[in-house]
């Protein structure tokens, strides 16, 4: 497997900054069909790879529910009339077409608190997307490290003591 066979972890990543989210995709260096290209085929890799993998309710039969129950079973009426007037489906549709957050906030600590509250799958593909590092400088700067300990001026240094 090659190193650029995952090309798209970027543009997922740029999509998952909740500051941000496809803004930076609509600046003038970028055209229209590449923010839609970019954001349907992170919508697909979601709903392939994750939506799927959907937490299973715990019922409680036998149990008598208390009043906040039946409203919320009236708050969940109202969204599911919202989800079939068109708007958002999907955990990943009510990320997109959420207000962009105001405030700094590290994007660990959003998407930890997310995933225990309205993106359990979505957080899921977040983690797994951030997980991978950016650039390799960290590796780079431990060979450059190396390269200065065993120098022509310290010729004499035994391996053991490099």
């Amino acid at each position: 497997m090659s190193a650029t066979d995952h090309k798209f972890v970027y543009t997922d990543a740029v999509i998952f900054q909740a500051r941000g989210k496809l803004t930076l995709f609509k600046q003038q260096s970028w055209s229209e069909e590449d923010l839609q290209k970019y954001s349907d085929d992170c919508r697909q890799r979601y709903i392939d790879e994750y939506e799927s993998r959907g937490s299973s309710p715990n019922p409680q039969i036998g149990q008598k529910r208390p009043h906040s129950a039946i409203d919320d079973e009236e708050d969940e009426y109202e969204k599911a009339l919202q989800s079939l007037a068109g708007q958002a489906t999907n955990e990943y549709d009510r990320y997109i077409h959420s207000p962009i957050l105001k405030y700094k906030i590290d994007e660990l600590d959003y998407w930890r608190d997310a995933s225990n509250l309205e993106f359990q799958q979505l957080s899921m593909m977040v983690r797994n997307t951030l997980a991978v590092p950016g650039t390799g400088a960290g590796v780079e700067r431990e060979f450059s490290v190396s390269v200065r300990v065993a120098t022509a001026v310290r010729c004499r240094l035994s391996p053991e003591a490099i």
